[in-house]
């Protein structure tokens, strides 16, 4: 089992240790996030009424004997994995391509020049032109690699 859970003290602390193995594992499978995209912070300075739900739910689930428990444990054990990843995840993932949309290369050469533009102002016809496609195609695509559609300015 990827999880061990302790009940401490007078003041009702709960532990949980999860293994790195698992937390990746759910990270790669089922949020499609690459292990060198995951670092989570390691403490949580406000309170999490979700992750103490998922947990004391976590906490029953093991403190009883029914047949049913261990799958019932397991599901806990991904949903509190999945929140910690969702809410607590430091490295931002990286947006997904769409099929269909600028490729890697095309996105790679529209940050670069926004970055060295910067100091000017960035017309959507500047981007279309660097890729030789027109601004509706651009636009197009662009929205289809990163599901949000460039902000044209005037001219």
């Amino acid at each position: 089992m990827p999880c061990f859970v302790r009940w401490e003290g007078e003041n009702h602390y709960l532990k949980i240790r999860i293994t790195t193995q698992f937390i990746r594992q759910v990270a790669t499978e089922s949020l499609e996030i690459k292990g060198d995209r995951l670092e989570l912070r390691s403490e949580a300075r406000v309170r999490d009424s979700q992750l103490e739900s998922i947990s004391l739910l976590l906490l029953t689930e093991l403190q009883q004997e029914n047949t049913g428990s261990k799958l019932c444990i397991e599901s806990l054990t991904n949903v509190l994995a999945v929140h910690l990843i969702r809410q607590y995840n430091v490295v931002q993932p990286l947006p997904q391509i769409a099929e269909g949309g600028l490729s890697q290369r095309q996105l790679m050469q529209v940050r670069k020049y926004i970055h060295e533009h910067l100091h000017q102002e960035i017309k959507l016809a500047d981007l279309a032109t660097l890729l030789n496609m027109s601004q509706f195609h651009f636009c197009r695509r662009f929205k289809q690699a990163i599901a949000v559609t460039p902000a044209p300015s005037p001219g």
